[in-house]
C-alpha cells in the first residue's frame, strides 16, 4: 500500500541529491547484502507491515505520543523480559537492549527495493552489535518467503570478531579459517550449517556488490513470558539512522566511533 512505502521513500529520496562514490567501497572485493529493514521508519500514522496470518510475525508502528499506551496494553498480556547482560555478576538484569546494526545495499538499492516489494526471496544482510559491546558482531542474514512457498520466512547468523569482518568482506579471512575458528566451539552439524552460511553471506556480498549503507540504532523492550518464545512482543524505541555511503574503503562501518555519529 502507499501508505506503507511512502514514509521510507522520503527518508531515502535524500541520496538522490548526494554524488555518490566514484568507486565502490568494496568494489571487486565483497559487499554485503542488505536493506534497511522496516523498523527504520518515522511513522506519522500507525500501519501494519507483513502477514498477520497465524504463526507469521508482523510490526505495528505507532506514533512516539503513543508509546505508553502500546506498553500498557502488552504489559495486561505479556511480562516484560528481562535478560543477564554478558559480564553481569549475581542477579543483575536488564530489561532493554541497546541495538546497533550496519546494513549493507548497492548503488541501485536493489535490496531495499525487493525488501520494499517483498518479492519471494527477498532478503538482507546486516552486521549487528549489542549494548555497545563491538567486541562480538552477529552477521545475520534474513530472506522472506511468500506464504504460497510452503515456507518461513527465516533469519540466520553467525558471530565475527570486529578485527576478521574487514577481511572477511575482502575475502582474505576464508572458510577454512572460520572452521578452524568454530570447531572446537559447536557440534559438527551446527559446524556446517555455519560454513554453508558463511560462505553463502560472502557470495551474496561479492554478487550484488554491497557495501555499508545506513546504520540503525533503537533500544529494543521485549514482552514474553520467561522460557516460553512461542509468542513475543518487541518494541523498538528511539529508531534513529545515520548514512554509511561514505564509509572508507575496505571497512565494514564507518570508522567514527559510536559517540561520534550523527543519527537523524
Amino acid at each position: 500500500p502507499a501508505s506503507t512505502s511512502e514514509p521510507c521513500s522520503r527518508l531515502f529520496c535524500r541520496r538522490t541529491h548526494w554524488s555518490p562514490p566514484q568507486i565502490s567501497p568494496h568494489k571487486s572485493s565483497n559487499s554485503a547484502t542488505c536493506t534497511p529493514s522496516c523498523v527504520g521508519r518515522r511513522w506519522t500514522r500507525p500501519w501494519r507491515w507483513g502477514p498477520t496470518s497465524s504463526g507469521s510475525p508482523s510490526s505495528i508502528g505507532c506514533t512516539p505520543q503513543d508509546t505508553m499506551t502500546v506498553i500498557m496494553s502488552i504489559i495486561k498480556h505479556l511480562p516484560v523480559f528481562s535478560f543477564k547482560p554478558d559480564g553481569a555478576e549475581g542477579f543483575q538484569r536488564k530489561c532493554i537492549s541497546d541495538i546497533k546494526s550496519t546494513y549493507y545495499d548497492n548503488e541501485k538499492l536493489y535490496m531495499y527495493e525487493t525488501r520494499m516489494r517483498r518479492e519471494e526471496g527477498a532478503s538482507l544482510i546486516r552486521i549487528r552489535w549489542y549494548d555497545d559491546n563491538d567486541r562480538q558482531l552477529f552477521v545475520e542474514r534474513k530472506v522472506h518467503h511468500e506464504g504460497w512457498i510452503m515456507d518461513s520466512s527465516t533469519k540466520e547468523r553467525f558471530v565475527l570478531p570486529p578485527h576478521k569482518m574487514d577481511a572477511f568482506l575482502s575475502g582474505k579471512y576464508t572458510v577454512a579459517a572460520f572452521e578452524q575458528d568454530i570447531s572446537k566451539k559447536l557440534k559438527p552439524d551446527a559446524v556446517k550449517h555455519q560454513l554453508e552460511l558463511f560462505s553463502e553471506v560472502y557470495q551474496r556480498f561479492v554478487a550484488y556488490d554491497l557495501y555499508p549503507s545506513v546504520r540503525t540504532h533503537y533500544e529494543r523492550l521485549a514482552f514474553q513470558i520467561p522460557g516460553d518464545a512461542r509468542v513475543r512482543v518487541s518494541l523498538d524505541l528511539d529508531v534513529e539512522m545515520s548514512t554509511e555511503w561514505m564509509c572508507p574503503p575496505g571497512h565494514w562501518r564507518s570508522e567514527l566511533p559510536d559517540s561520534e555519529v550523527v543519527y537523524s
